[in-house]
């Protein structure tokens, strides 16, 4: 088998335009999320105040789209440099 080296011009590592766009989407998707967060879920109970429920909504809907833009943004690098044929090395006894 052949070496397969990739050059570094090649890799446009965070730059790359897929990543860029894919996180332009999830922070789109982060505002929607907030907003519709924000004026239908979050309310005022005899427990909570209506600024804390906003509060709460506010860090559980960023945590979760940071989340999941972090599993999605790993996944989406890893596939930018796959690992094409393995090399076996001959293990000598």
């Amino acid at each position: 088998l052949k070496s397969v080296a990739i050059s570094p011009f090649a890799m446009a590592g965070f730059l790359d335009q897929g990543l860029v766009n894919g996180t332009i989407a999830y922070f789109v998707f982060g505002l929607v999320m907030w907003g519709c967060t924000v004026t239908c879920v979050a309310k005022e109970t005899k427990n909570m105040s209506k600024a804390e429920s906003v509060k709460l909504a506010t860090i559980l809907v960023w945590l979760a789209v940071v989340c999941m833009w972090l599993f999605w943004a790993w996944t989406y690098m890893h596939q930018m440099v796959p690992l094409i044929a393995p090399i076996h090395k001959k293990i000598v006894w």
